[in-house]
């Protein structure tokens, strides 16, 4: 076995049991081109994954802020719309009082004269 097919083995080996990513020159040097290549494959899918994450993410948050926005802003609308139904019953109420007080029958003078 030659010094290039040990050192090959070797670099293989501790990929395997280690977990050591191999140096891309020295192993493509000793004929390992397409481990590094398959190395090279996962580090750019696993970026691209990443990527894609923060960017799912950034749009949730962004749905979020508009969700959340939307809510205050019906929240507000409601809260206006109470406010204005009071004051229309607060008015109701009041004319209610001068109406029931004009339509009282004021004593005539004519029953005033009967004493």
């Amino acid at each position: 076995m030659g010094r290039r097919s040990k050192r090959k083995k070797l670099l293989l080996r501790k990929k395997r049991l280690l977990g050591i990513d191999l140096e891309p020159l020295e192993a493509r040097r000793v004929g390992l081109g397409h481990v590094v290549d398959e190395q090279e494959r996962k580090i750019a899918e696993e970026k691209q994954r990443q990527e894609a994450e923060a960017k799912a993410e950034a749009q949730r948050k962004l749905e979020e802020a508009k969700a959340k926005a939307e809510a205050e802003r019906k929240k507000a609308e409601a809260k206006a719309k109470a406010e204005a139904e009071k004051e229309k019953k607060a008015k109701t109420e009041v004319k209610k009082k001068t109406v029931k007080k004009a339509a009282r029958k004021k004593p005539s003078r004519k029953s005033d004269s009967s004493d």
